[in-house]
């Protein structure tokens, strides 16, 4: 007896009906590639501007999940 069998043993007691609702799902490949530039305006204070998934590829990274999307984030932060 393996693993997988002893964990559906104990999956088909505490959930009936599990075991025939399972999914699968093949997942491609994928690179993100993430982008960050900094400028130093004073020494204090730094202006940014981030990118995920320069690339855009938008497939998912994870069965059954959102895809991912190109996100683009920029602002100010302060030291103090």
């Amino acid at each position: 007896m393996n693993i997988k069998t002893i964990a559906e043993f104990f999956l088909s007691i505490l959930c009936p009906g599990f075991l025939f609702n399972l999914q699968t799902r093949e997942i491609d490949s994928k690179i993100l590639l993430n982008f960050t530039l900094t400028h130093h305006i004073h020494t204090n204070i730094d202006l940014f501007v981030n990118t995920r998934n320069v690339l855009g590829n938008n497939s998912q990274e994870f069965g059954f999940t959102d895809n991912t999307n190109r996100l683009c984030l920029s602002g100010l932060r302060f030291e103090y």
